[in-house]
């Protein structure tokens, strides 16, 4: 029962050790005393001696190894620490190498109660193999080389009791006489196609497994080396194969660990994904500077390429990678949460000539306790199993996770009778091996105690080189990097479940924007210029949602990562960095088409100057020459149909035309349409001041160093930055929120200080209108758009300057009418909603200027300049669209008419008239600047995303925000640029003003 109780035991420990899932007592050779030596295998110290005859006989030489006290001889030697002693037969003494017991010359007998030679007086002794004769100082017969000539005899008498134990004699140890003689045991297949027949392997292969066999522990590692140089393939006898067999003998030998390599049960199975999410490693990490608990401490097993245990040492990150050590002091790569990356390039012939070929065994120390050990599982890419390369993909349950690794190999490629030779007449490699990448994965709990991470993995890559790309001395590039990952689901739900709730809400509201657009229009069907609308609103919307979303959720990494005290959050991976970077490229995109939309839409406007100066001559003063001409004229423009009822008002004679036309300056006109096409692409934001702002902030005092990929450092960023990367999340949030701050200042500046106590160009073109008696008439669509009253109180503005003067000081004295549109009022701006007909009659009216289309476009390439006929036509178009909207504004019409009413709230929150417009139409009072929804300065929250967005996105790609900066400045005046002469050229177009007086 207690023997099946120790079995049952034992197993469960083999299947905990095969899987690397337990914690290792951290006892290094320093722990053992003289009578111990340091078992490798197990971690441990071990006395000297097979049982306890022979303990007491022996003790721990200088190279670790066991060896007979004296006065006991070394009877027999399997390995280094089983050693049979045995007492010298009475009459003899034990030679100086302690190996065999000599007889003493007959000058020099035995003393029997010292137990040793007589002295030697005026001599020295020598040994000859059998006896101990005393030599004079004068006799140089004896050389050094005779002295300890002795190996021959050893050896002979090795050989003879191999012999009689049906063995052989073999690199010092007697070994089996069967051993393994298939060739192709020898033979490694590398990835390039080569097959190597190995020399190394062909030399210590058999002896290697026959020691190990023995207890051997160097030749253990020694066979476990080998297969590691396999990369772990597994075939019915070779390497890997026979050391998996005679691992499993360590078992009970080695209780807390046996040697092994493999993450592998005892049935042959694979548990890659549950020994990676084991949850007994031993640490607790914090972002303290000062604290052991933000370090990773690593150790490795460190082994020579003939099993030698070369010690557990505590390793730097720079003892991972084949580039040459950092110029930084401290070892940020093992920081606790710093994204640390480093790539070199170097010349294959340094790399293999420099080589030195070790074994490594990681393991991660207990920052609370360093007297215990976690091993670190590795992976590596090149492994080949069926053919396949099963570490290569993401699907981690085919994965193979092993225990050893090297990094460079330039032994197992060198065949036994090679013909390749270096400059130095040395055997070369067929092949040379060395890790081109190398990553070291820290994975911390969700869900568990903060700071607490699962099994650490190394990842390893391998490339080849040829003895051909030695000769080219071919430059080769190596990274190694150490990044940190978090299960993220809870946080890519909750984006998830925002962006799905945010783009309904858009849908929603693009539905409603659209069908605001469909009755602003007086569509009655749906078309595909609507479904066009719906799209761009749609692409507009769903640009704010997911700005909004990955901006929220980048500050929030940003922020709380950075502040932390316990580690209970870490940034994204690359990867879920590169999916942030594609929402915010589809952001930058869809917000571009809506920018392009409102682009057409303010250069595509329908607007008009309303002069209501009164002529001051009369229509005698008119000369014949001008009557004449302006006859024909008139009688085209009058020529179209007209309703009824406004047809009268618009017949006018030709005298009464040039009567009127000439008494009326156009200069007041061209004044405004000027200050329109100044304003038009005028910001709430200064491009300069954002521009140095931000790189004031970012650049001049340092925050951009916040954006490493780094918890805590003591080392100046400018130093570190060539290691640790920029986080892309970082540096989309604090850039994104820099951008804004400034924008949201110079917004609140603009409008509490700069528009109250200095300018408010708004404000100041309404001003200008009154002042110039001249109204603006807008339309965006067929029945919205805007109006600006700029009907003068005093009727007329063609004045002298005493004349203005006085009009002023009656305005502020209130001796005189408002500015209103309505009687008593000062509301002088206005959202109109017409009816059908106005429309129609402003296209009527515009018919004759069809050839002026085709005029204008050659005067945009002449300098501006129509011929005369032209403007006759466009100066008779501009009265009697000017006599129309004035007398629509004046109520003249009975069919077209409007009322003037205040927005009920509904309106002013979903941006839609609920009123339906039959043959009288709305004037909505507003603010005062509804008007600036066709200027830039209305649309600044779109242009301002839309930089913002294009700021991020040249961001992410060059990691610059200087040339971020710059770009998005740039780009800004190109849309300022296009903006304004787009629009100059739609006042020519529409407004009917001659470009050559637009300054």
């Amino acid at each position: 029962m207690i023997l099946s109780i120790i079995l049952w035991i034992a197993i469960i420990t083999f299947n905990n050790e095969a899987n690397g899932n337990i914690r290792i007592p951290a006892i290094t050779p320093e722990y053992c005393n003289s009578t111990e030596y340091y078992d490798s295998i197990c971690m441990r110290c071990r006395r000297c001696g097979r049982d306890e005859t022979q303990t007491n006989l022996q003790h721990r030489a200088h190279d670790g190894s066991c060896i007979c006290k004296s006065p006991y001889f070394e009877k027999m030697r399997r390995n280094p620490y089983n050693v049979t002693c045995a007492p010298c037969p009475k009459g003899k003494v034990l030679s100086s190498d302690g190996n065999s017991c000599l007889e003493c010359a007959e000058s020099n007998p035995y003393n029997e109660t010292l137990s040793y030679c007589e002295p030697c007086y005026n001599g020295t002794f020598v040994e000859d193999g059998k006896n101990v004769v005393c030599t004079s100082c004068q006799n140089e017969a004896l050389t050094i080389d005779d002295i300890l000539n002795v190996c021959p005899n050893k050896k002979a008498a090795d050989h003879m009791h191999c012999s009689e134990l049906n063995m052989v004699y073999s690199g010092g140890y007697c070994v089996p006489s069967t051993t393994l003689n298939d060739p192709s045991l020898f033979t490694i297949k590398y990835e390039n196609g080569e097959s190597v027949s190995s020399a190394f392997f062909k030399r210590n292969l058999k002896a290697a497994l026959n020691k190990c066999e023995d207890g051997n522990i160097a030749s253990c590692q020694l066979l476990a080396n080998m297969c590691t140089l396999l990369l772990y393939k597994i075939v019915e006898t070779n390497a890997c194969a026979e050391f998996r067999r005679i691992a499993k003998k360590y078992l009970l030998e080695c209780p807390r660990k046996q040697l092994w390599l493999y993450y592998i049960d005892e049935e042959g199975e694979w548990h890659t994904e549950k020994d990676l999410y084991r949850d007994n490693v031993p640490n607790i990490f914090s972002p303290s500077l000062t604290q052991e608990s933000s370090k990773l401490h690593i150790f490795a097993m460190k082994y020579a390429l003939n099993g030698t245990f070369l010690g557990l040492i505590k390793i730097k990150s720079d003892d991972l990678h084949l580039c040459q050590e950092s110029d930084i002091d401290e070892d940020i790569a093992f920081t606790v949460g710093t994204r640390f990356e480093r790539t070199c390039t170097r010349s294959l012939q340094y790399l293999w000539k420099s080589s030195e070929l070790f074994y490594y065994d990681l393991y991660l120390a207990n920052n609370q306790n360093k007297s215990e050990l976690y091993p670190i599982p590795v992976i590596i890419r090149n492994i080949v199993l069926n053919g396949e390369f099963v570490n290569m993909g993401k699907d981690m349950s085919k994965w193979r996770l092993v225990r050893r690794f090297f990094l460079r190999d330039h032994i197992s490629g060198i065949e036994d009778e090679t013909n390749l030779k270096d400059t130095l007449n040395q055997p070369v490699a067929k092949v040379f091996r060395y890790v081109s990448e190398i990553s070291l994965k820290i994975t911390f709990k969700s869900e568990e105690i903060p700071g607490t991470i699962y099994p650490p993995l190394l990842t390893i890559s391998y490339a080849e080189a040829t003895p051909d790309d030695y000769m080219k001395d071919k430059k080769v590039t190596m990274k190694f990097s150490v990044s940190y990952e978090l299960n993220q689901e809870s946080t890519k739900k909750s984006v998830k479940i925002a962006v799905s709730v945010l783009s309904t809400m858009a849908f929603a509201w693009s539905i409603l924007q659209t069908y605001s657009w469909f009755r602003r229009s007086g569509k009655h069907a749906v078309d595909l210029v609507t479904l066009g609308k719906f799209l761009v609103f749609m692409s507009g919307n769903l640009s704010t949602v997911f700005f909004i979303v990955m901006f929220c959720t980048c500050l929030y990494w940003f922020s709380f990562f950075k502040r932390q005290d316990v580690i209970y959050t870490v940034l994204p991976t690359q990867v879920q960095e590169d999916f942030l970077s594609v929402y915010i490229g589809i952001a930058f995109a869809l917000k571009a088409v809506h920018l392009i939309h409102i682009l057409f839409v303010q250069c595509s406007i329908d607007i008009f100057y309303i002069d209501w100066e009164r002529p001051r001559v009369r229509a005698s003063s008119v000369s014949a020459r001008v009557a004449t001409t302006s006859k024909n004229v008139a009688e085209t423009s009058t020529g179209a149909d007209t309703k009824k009822s406004s047809g009268n008002l618009l017949k006018a004679t030709p005298d009464k035309i040039n009567a009127e036309m000439a008494g009326v300056s156009i200069w007041r006109t061209y004044y405004a349409a000027n200050e329109w096409a100044e304003i038009q692409s005028k910001r709430k934001t200064s491009l300069c001041i954002q521009l140095f702002g931000v790189l004031f902030i970012l650049k001049v005092l340092g925050f951009e160093s916040s954006t490493l990929s780094a918890l805590k450092l003591n080392v100046p960023p400018e130093d570190v930055h060539k290691y640790v990367p920029y986080s892309t999340c970082c540096r989309f949030a604090l850039g994104v929120l820099v951008y804004l701050s400034v924008a949201i200042l110079q917004v609140v500046v603009r409008k509490g200080l700069y528009e109250r106590f200095v300018e408010d160009k708004l404000q100041q073109y309404v001003d200008l209108c009154s002042v110039s008696n001249v109204s603006v008439f807008i339309l965006i669509t067929k029945r919205f758009g805007y109006y600006i009253h700029g009907r003068s109180t005093h009727g007329k503005a063609d004045v002298n300057m005493k004349e203005m003067h006085e009009f002023l000081r009656k305005e502020e004295e209130d001796l005189c009418g408002h500015r209103g549109l309505l009687p008593d009022t000062d509301q002088q701006t206005f959202q109109i909603l017409l009816p059908p007909g106005v429309h129609d009659q402003f296209l009527r009216l515009l018919v004759p200027l069809t050839s002026y289309t085709q005029a204008a476009d050659r005067m945009q390439g002449v300098g501006g300049r129509l011929a005369k006929v032209d403007i006759d036509r466009v100066a008779n178009t501009h009265y009697m669209l000017n006599k129309f909207l004035s007398g629509f504004i004046d109520h003249s019409f009975k069919d077209l008419d409007y009322i003037v009413k205040d927005r009920v709230m509904l309106e002013y929150l979903l941006d839609i008239e609920c009123y339906e417009v039959a043959d009288r139409g709305y004037f909505y009072n507003d603010d005062g600047r509804s008007f600036s929804s066709v200027l830039f300065y209305g649309n600044e929250s779109i242009l301002l995303l839309f930089d913002v967005l294009l700021f991020s996105v040249i961001d992410i790609a060059s990691s610059d925000y200087v040339l971020s900066m710059i770009l998005t400045f740039v780009t800004a005046k190109a849309i300022q640029g296009l903006r304004r002469s787009a629009g100059r050229r739609n006042l020519v177009r529409k407004a009917l003003v001659d470009e050559r007086f637009l300054t």
